[in-house]
């Protein structure tokens, strides 16, 4: 694959990134999305998440369902920033993150899991 065949590919991972960081940042289970800093100016931390990005995009790539995806968030939260999520407010973000990837077209992924 050259150059201006990968292209494509790379806009879509970069949009689909943007897209998880939205959802993930709309969601904002540790309260950072809004911390007041520098003159009581809000700025967003919005890189926060970012660490969940890969995984998450390589599962949801990978066929992941929402039961999978799910998961995955609350075993993150739990180990990674140590909150407790429930199973129900996972699942809700899961769905959104599945939609993300649900109407692309992506040769790997699979109707398993969903």
């Amino acid at each position: 694959m050259n150059r201006d065949e990968r292209k494509p590919r790379r806009d879509v991972f970069k949009r689909e990134q943007k897209a998880i960081r939205r959802i993930l940042n709309d969601w904002d289970p540790i309260g950072v999305s809004n911390v007041e800093v520098d003159e009581g100016v809000a700025h967003p931390l919005e890189h926060e998440y970012d660490c969940l990005n890969h995984q998450l995009l390589s599962a949801l790539h990978g066929g992941a369902g929402p039961e999978t995806i799910g998961e995955f968030i609350r075993r993150e939260m739990d180990e990674h920033f140590g909150l407790s999520v429930s199973a129900e407010e996972a699942r809700s973000v899961a769905d959104r993150l599945v939609g993300l990837v649900d109407d692309a077209p992506h040769p790997a992924r699979t109707e398993t899991n969903r």
